[in-house]
């Protein structure tokens, strides 16, 4: 087997591991074979990549490329001649995101692989080594990403900001990649505490929802943690920014660059030393004793709380099919392609996080009107100034995903459509439909009408309405022109070259809407116009993309099918 790097590298800590009670052999040989292994495993972005699958395909490589591009891009922050603490905090806060995603989404598989555990416990291996060696093994890959994404900023930062400041930066972010990784490890043990692994399986895609909507928010947050006067960009201390890693870590970077002292920039890189003494005490103390114990839990079946509660939300799903479904065919396609988008995971991964972005989107544009006029200020003219209608922007980044109505980790059994007793497959299609829509859409835009109404008043009801039309037909044009296939029958490798260009065309509609609602707000009556039109153009144009066109598509996807199956 191949001597790898890594391996190499950790050698000169051997005395250190050994003084842990760590089998250091034992521990190399078990990294040597997970990393050999490692080649063949596809990483969360290679599935969720245009290009079809190959053999002998080393993904995370593959994978590291783009993540030096963007570290390319970031990179370029730290060239401008910003305030010190505002480059470092943006680039560092950027990268601890970037490295706990990677952590979350590609390498959660790895921290809770029960197979290796049940390998391993048939061998003379202590669980000390065990353990030590599954945080090395993502340890390395986690530090590898970090050598590639945050490789452009460091150099910036020796060229730019000096040595001193460059090799504390190298340290700093040694730091974060053990906290990460090791906090990770925690959340995960904790969650074990309460809940059954088929549970925390699921609740990794609501992390991933939660990340991403912090990073949104996060970025505000990193804004309004300096003043803006005049050309000038000032460092103003808060007490939430305790909490925002990025901050404190540029603290010791401002004061090595001869930057101005203070109690807080001193108490902030106080807090950069304590950090990783406090992970350390959890890695030693809680997740090595217990950490590969806890594991077990990951094959318990789910309690009886949790049955009755997916019982519940059975009994839900069927209550939402009979409201929007009048056919009884429609109503059970209805029920399966929901059922269908619960128990895929894969597609989780891909949706829910662009669903959480496309939700707070609107929002972080409508808090920029804060700074002007105040709260009360913004709520009293929330109606006038129209921000309500920055819901288009979500419907904007949400409308595309609809596309993914047409793909499945089983859609090889998509020749379950020929035997069904469905002699119109048009029925398949506006059930699948309507499931995705109601499922997704419906549920963000009715947070939007609370939010919005609670804001603005009841006189932005008659808006909701008009843009819940318009909510309707982009996304009749959007079925209609992304997702002509049936209903998860391609696998997520599929190519779809043209993504870009039709989002780009689906942006160009609603911005026409968009302006349409607009305008038509400052004319008399315009508004009921507006709405009475799109309210007949969404009737008319379902039964165009569900009438004699969308039958003949239907059967047109059935004899492809029937030719790959």
């Amino acid at each position: 087997m191949k001597n790898f790097m890594s391996l190499r590298i950790l050698d000169k800590f051997k005395l250190i591991f050994t003084k842990m009670g760590v089998n250091y052999d034992v521990m190399r040989k078990i990294l040597q074979i997970k990393l050999t292994l490692d080649g063949r495993r596809p990483t969360i972005q290679s599935m969720q990549s245009n290009e079809p699958e190959s053999k002998d395909k080393n993904y995370f490589v593959r994978s590291l490329i783009g993540y030096f591009i963007t570290g390319i891009f970031i990179a370029l922050i730290m060239i401008t001649h910003l305030p010190l603490m505002y480059r470092y905090s943006v680039g560092i806060g950027i990268t601890m995101f970037m490295i706990a995603m990677s952590m979350i989404s590609d390498f959660s598989t790895v921290l809770l692989d029960l197979k290796e555990k049940q390998l391993l416990g048939s061998k003379p291996i202590d669980e000390k080594t065990a353990n030590v060696a599954r945080f090395i093994h993502i340890f390395i890959y986690v530090a590898l990403i970090t050598v590639v994404f945050a490789g452009p900023m460091t150099l910036v930062s020796f060229f730019k900001d000096g040595i001193a400041v460059g090799l504390l930066f190298i340290l700093e972010l040694i730091i974060a990649d053990i906290s990460i990784v090791l906090f990770t490890g925690l959340f995960y043990f904790i969650f074990l505490r309460f809940f059954s692994g088929e549970k925390l399986k699921d609740i990794i895609n609501y992390v991933q929802i939660a990340m991403s909507i912090t990073i949104f928010v996060g970025y505000q947050f990193i804004a309004r943690a300096f003043d803006f006067v005049d050309t000038s960009i000032l460092f103003s201390f808060k007490w939430w920014q305790f909490f925002l890693p990025s901050v404190v870590f540029s603290a010791p970077l401002n004061i090595v660059s001869g930057g101005e002292v203070n109690s807080i920039s001193i108490f902030f890189s106080i807090w950069t030393v304590i950090l990783p003494i406090i992970s350390l005490f959890i890695y030693t103390k809680i997740l090595v004793p217990h950490f590969e114990n806890s594991l077990y839990k990951m094959n318990t079946v789910e309690s009886k709380k949790e049955q009755k509660i997916k019982s519940n939300q059975k009994k839900g799903s069927g209550l939402v099919a009979r409201i929007f479904c009048s056919d009884y065919q429609e109503r059970a396609v209805f029920e399966f392609t929901t059922n269908m988008f619960k128990r895929d995971r894969k597609f989780k991964q891909s949706i829910y996080p662009s669903m959480a972005m496309a939700f707070i989107f609107p929002f972080i544009f409508m808090l920029n009107g804060l700074r002007d006029g105040g709260i009360q200020g913004y709520m009293a003219n929330f109606y006038e100034n129209s921000r309500h209608l920055m819901g288009y922007l979500g419907i904007i980044m949400m409308a595309p995903l609809i596309v993914m109505i047409a793909y499945s980790e089983k859609y090889k059994g998509a020749w379950i459509y020929d035997v069904l007793p469905i002699q119109n497959k048009t029925i398949i299609k506006k059930g699948a439909f309507k499931s995705f829509v109601v499922k997704f859409f419906y549920t963000i835009f009715l947070a939007y009408t609370v939010i919005f109404t609670a804001v603005g008043g009841v006189r932005v009801l008659p808006d909701m309405f008009g843009m819940f039309m318009a909510l309707n037909v982009i996304s009749l044009f959007c079925y209609s022109k992304l997702s002509i296939e049936m209903p998860f029958s391609n696998g997520y490798s599929t190519n779809n070259a043209k993504s870009f260009g039709n989002t780009l065309i689906i942006s160009f509609v609603v911005g026409v809407i968009w302006g349409a609602h607009f305008l038509s707000k400052k004319i008399p009556y315009g508004n009921g116009i507006f709405i009475i039109a799109i309210g007949i153009f969404a009737i008319v144009y379902w039964m165009v993309v569900f009438g004699k066109k969308g039958n003949k598509g239907a059967k047109k996807n059935n004899e492809k099918l029937r030719i790959e199956n």
